[in-house]
């Protein structure tokens, strides 16, 4: 969804503040080593920047029967996506042709219509205050090289938008890749508030009977304690609010309990985790950390990798996790604990 005219620019405004006040004070807390991967290597510098790589559509027929005449031709485009009807003129029968399109790959190789796996379709759910190709800049390769579809959008303005509305979002994404791919199902990987955007989307949105897998990666799944968010302007991200651990949002899906039947849950997390707190509370219930239901699989990963530079702002980005996450997709949610090298 969009905002417009003065309402907008007050939006993006506040969101830069918001962006700049919670960077420094992220890298405050991780003591700057926000800075390097896991293995040492120095990240990149964040970017909000898109690559866009064009467009891929598939087509899909429906022939409803009446009586019509004339000739009509429809076309939309909205955002990155498009659709459009084809001509169509019968006495008698009817037949419409749509064009169903997917997003410009927000990474190079990521939302191919025509690519095929024996894997399931792979969606990529980003953070707060960040986008699919800061978050996944790592992860992305090593799934197309490991002969992996991997699709996914931005949502939420940077991930500041409400969180229902993201879930929605990602759930309406989610029906398009299905339609395109002939897949019954996708897997999951979630970042941060990816993780609760996807917890709400199964949830809230009907997508938890089209996910088999979800790998979670630091994820906010029941909000957090962190004081950070107390320091944000009024209105900047209404995210960050819906991610505070006592938010409405956190207490309908409370209701329901942690899983759900059909899907199987990895979970990434760090025990020194200073933006979502406390770090436990990033497990989904029915598993911890050292003892893991068959549903649920968790790792702490500094504390299986000591030596670990990995904080919170870039942990997609690790070298470890990433061949982690990539086992767990593997494994349909079953990783075994030597799969996080050191």
């Amino acid at each position: 969804k969009f905002l417009s005219g003065s309402r907008c620019a007050s939006r993006v405004l506040a969101v830069m503040a918001a962006q700049v006040l919670v960077l420094v004070l992220a890298l405050a807390l991780a003591g700057c080593s926000s800075n390097h991967f896991s293995g040492g290597a120095a990240l990149p510098s964040p970017s909000l920047s898109i690559v866009s790589t064009g467009t891929s559509s598939v087509t899909s027929t429906r022939t409803t029967t009446g009586t019509s005449t004339g000739t009509s031709t429809t076309a939309a485009t909205a955002g990155t996506s498009t659709a459009s009807a084809s001509t169509a003129t019968s006495t008698g029968t009817t037949t419409t042709s749509a064009v169903t399109a997917l997003p410009a790959a927000p990474i190079t190789g990521m939302n191919q219509s025509d690519c095929r796996s024996v894997h399931r379709p792979v969606l990529l759910l980003h953070g707060t205050f960040s986008n699919i190709r800061t978050d996944f800049s790592v992860l992305v390769p090593a799934l197309l090289a490991d002969g992996f579809c991997v699709y996914g959008q931005n949502y939420g303005l940077f991930g500041t938008g409400p969180i229902k509305e993201s879930a929605a979002d990602v759930a309406t994404f989610t029906k398009r890749v299905l339609a395109v791919t002939g897949a019954a199902a996708v897997d999951a990987v979630g970042f941060s508030q990816g993780g609760l955007v996807l917890r709400t989307a199964m949830r809230l949105n009907g997508l938890a009977s089209s996910v088999r897998t979800a790998v979670l990666l630091a994820p906010s799944f029941h909000g957090t304690t962190s004081a950070l968010i107390g320091l944000l302007p009024d209105g900047a991200c209404p995210a960050c609010f819906d991610q505070q651990s006592n938010s409405a949002l956190l207490a309908e899906l409370a209701a329901g309990g942690d899983l759900e039947p059909s899907v199987h849950y990895a979970v990434a997390v760090l025990s020194t985790d200073r933006i979502v707190t406390p770090w436990r509370s990033q497990i989904p219930v029915g598993a911890t950390e050292e003892s893991n239901s068959e549903q649920v699989i968790s790792v702490v990963v500094n504390e299986q990798c000591p030596s670990t530079t990995a904080v919170h702002e870039n942990l997609p980005r690790s070298a470890s996790v990433v061949a982690w996450a990539v086992a767990a997709l593997t494994s349909g949610g079953k990783p075994d604990p030597n799969d996080l090298t050191c």
